[in-house]
């Protein structure tokens, strides 16, 4: 049969998704597939910032907005560069009041912030 991943993402633990259709016959079928992985916290602060670049990108942030966030992140990252773990916990919660910030002003939406929120609780919980 002809299975086909027409789309592929990684999670904020490193879990990759993918989804596509597989033919059991004559008709085709959704198909998911989650392959369990582990990010380092710093990969997975990586994406954190990725995600921040991708709404700047997309215009739901602006440049000064995407800037501040970043600023924290790569703070939080400097201080898990040098072992600091409190530090950097205190960075990512510093990130996390930002974007609830942004989400209170109704800049960022509901989900897009609590997407935020969930990858830093991970990173979190992770170092």
């Amino acid at each position: 049969t002809a299975d086909i991943a027409n789309g592929v993402a990684i999670g904020p633990d490193g879990a990759i998704v993918a989804a596509g259709s597989t033919n059991p016959g004559d008709s085709a079928t959704f198909a998911l597939a989650r392959y369990l992985g582990t990010l380092s916290p710093q990969d997975a602060l990586r994406n954190l910032l990725l995600g921040v670049t991708g709404l700047v990108e997309s215009g739901v942030l602006n440049a000064g907005q995407g800037r501040a966030l970043a600023a924290t992140l790569n703070g939080a990252a400097r201080q898990l560069a040098v072992e600091n773990v409190r530090a950097a916990a205190n960075a990512l919660r510093a990130f996390m009041r930002q974007v609830n910030a942004l989400v209170s002003a109704g800049i960022l939406s509901r989900s897009q912030g609590q997407l935020l929120i969930d990858q830093s609780n991970e990173i979190l919980s992770r170092i």
